[in-house]
């Protein structure tokens, strides 16, 4: 039986696609953190094994979430979970097709006199084009009601160019073109239920290997009713690789109105996220599709209604986390996975009925104040800073080499970082 370090050495050492790529964001460039990557794998095994229904509890949230929902969403398509179906005899005529930024309208698929056949678009100016199937540009399934000219369309593709590019192929197709090309050809979605706002920034911001990830996959977000609204650009339509939800019953009426999800995941690092909305969970826990919340050690203590209905729970901790899963870059995340490993955590209970309400207050507004002027946010630690103090005359911190984490009454908790 494999040791854990040997299991894990073993799970962050396989071959994924999502160890070839460069994020960049407001962390700088970056590989994918090795923590994330073992995560992803570890739960495919969770869900294998011990069911649809997860959590993972990571040392930082902030920006791990966004690493592992971008991984996850790559890693699903290229794994099959997520199918990729490019299908040319599934258009339908007058449908509006989308490629490099032009829109033309299909017509038709016929063999011609000479044995080949080619689909036909047609243009602003009403010229018919027919190009052969098998060096056919991928186009993406649109809405315009606008058509482009042949002649901006023919800057964009050379018949002659694909010719030869399928004659002369090169040993595989980048992972970034394979994605682009099936942008609006995938079979279902994933959900993220998070702040819509700092998601959004993230996915219109970051990159992969130098390009904007809105240029290689089709995301939405999705308002309370269900509906859907673009964030990448072009008039796009299809199932989103990923679709960003402000709570659950917005994802309820998506799949209500037809979108098909392939998983949730939730992030719970909101204070009582959970708590107020576990009739979705239930509910969408009946659908058959993976669900997994993730979020940071602070707030984990706050799912006991989830691990009551069987959610399986794993913490990144000083137990269990290893040198394989620690990257060597020097980022903030990093240095909390680094941290939580070398600081063995001693939870311990504080109760004080001037402080708990005070703190209550302050990390009710957690989530609205991450989003607001950087002074308001400053005031807001200064604030924070207060409350824990308080907290040290309570309980003190007697250890060096100890991480105390205080759970106050009215389910309220607080980290010393």
């Amino acid at each position: 039986m494999l040791e854990w370090s040997e299991y894990l050495k073993t799970v962050v050492s396989s071959k994924t696609v999502i160890d070839n790529f460069t994020l960049s964001c407001d962390e700088g460039a970056m590989r994918i953190s090795p923590i994330v990557k073992a995560s992803i794998l570890m739960l495919e095994d969770m869900i294998s094994s011990q069911g649809n229904h997860n959590i993972f509890v990571f040392p930082e949230i902030q920006h791990l979430s966004k690493e592992f929902l971008l991984s996850k969403v790559i890693y699903n398509i290229t794994a099959g979970k997520i199918q990729m179906s490019y299908d040319l005899q599934k258009f339908q005529k007058g449908q509006i097709l989308k490629y490099k930024g032009c829109s033309v309208e299909f017509d038709k698929i016929e063999e011609g006199k000479d044995g080949q056949t080619r689909i036909y678009v047609k243009f602003s100016d009403g010229m018919l084009y027919g190009v052969p199937v098998e060096f056919a540009p991928y186009f993406q399934i649109g809405e315009s009601k606008k058509l482009s000219t042949y002649k901006r369309f023919k800057e964009k593709y050379s018949a002659q160019d694909a010719k030869m590019a399928l004659e002369n192929p090169v040993q595989s197709k980048n992972y970034l073109e394979v994605l682009e090309n099936h942008k609006t050809h995938l079979d279902s979605s994933i959900f993220y239920v998070s702040s819509i706002k700092s998601t959004r920034e993230f996915l219109t911001s970051a990159e992969l290997d130098g390009r904007r990830i809105t240029d290689v996959l089709y995301m939405a977000q999705t308002n309370g009713d269900g509906e859907l609204s673009n964030i990448s650009a072009g008039q796009l339509v299809g199932n989103p690789a990923i679709i960003i939800a402000s709570d659950l019953y917005a994802v309820q009426n998506a799949i209500i109105k037809g979108v098909v999800p392939q998983s949730v995941i939730f992030d719970a690092s909101q204070q009582n996220a959970v708590d107020k909305q576990l009739d979705a969970f239930d509910e969408l826990g009946r659908q058959g599709f993976p669900i997994v919340c993730i979020t940071d050690t602070a707030e984990s203590f706050e799912l006991n209604s989830l691990i009551e209905r069987g959610y399986n729970l794993w913490r990144w901790d000083h137990d269990s986390i290893t040198d394989d899963v620690i990257s060597f870059e020097s980022t903030y995340s990093n240095n909390r996975v680094k941290n939580c490993a070398r600081h063995k955590v001693d939870y311990q209970s504080a109760e004080d009925t001037l402080i708990s309400p005070a703190v209550k207050l302050l990390y009710g507004q957690k989530s609205e104040i991450e989003e607001q002027h950087p002074k308001i946010i400053s005031a807001y630690e200064k604030l924070f800073s207060i409350a824990f103090t308080m907290l040290r005359t309570v309980v003190p911190l007697d250890a060096s080499d100890k991480t105390a984490y205080f759970t106050l009454t009215m389910t309220t908790t607080l980290s010393l970082r």
